[in-house]
C-alpha cells in the first residue's frame, strides 16, 4: 500500500489491520512524503526503514534485498 494524497493513517491502519485478519502474511506501507516503508506482520510490532535502510533477510522473501 501507498499513502495516499489525503489518506491519513487512521485509514491506512484500519486497512492494514483488515489485510492481516484475512491471513496477509505481511503488509508493507510505503509513505512517500516521509520517504519510509514500514512492515507489518500480524506477530510483531510494525517495523520502521528510512530512505537509508535496506530491506533484506526477509523470510517471506528468500534472497531479496532493495534499498527504501
Amino acid at each position: 500500500e501507498i499513502v495516499g494524497k489525503g489518506q491519513g493513517w487512521k485509514k491506512m491502519t484500519e486497512k492494514v489491520a483488515e489485510y492481516l485478519r484475512i491471513g496477509t502474511d505481511r503488509v508493507w506501507v510505503v509513505d512517500l512524503k516521509r520517504n519510509t516503508l514500514h512492515v507489518f506482520t500480524a506477530d510483531q510490532p510494525p517495523r520502521e526503514y528510512g530512505e537509508n535502510d535496506t530491506i533484506e533477510n526477509d523470510p517471506a522473501l528468500p534472497g531479496f534485498a532493495c534499498r527504501v
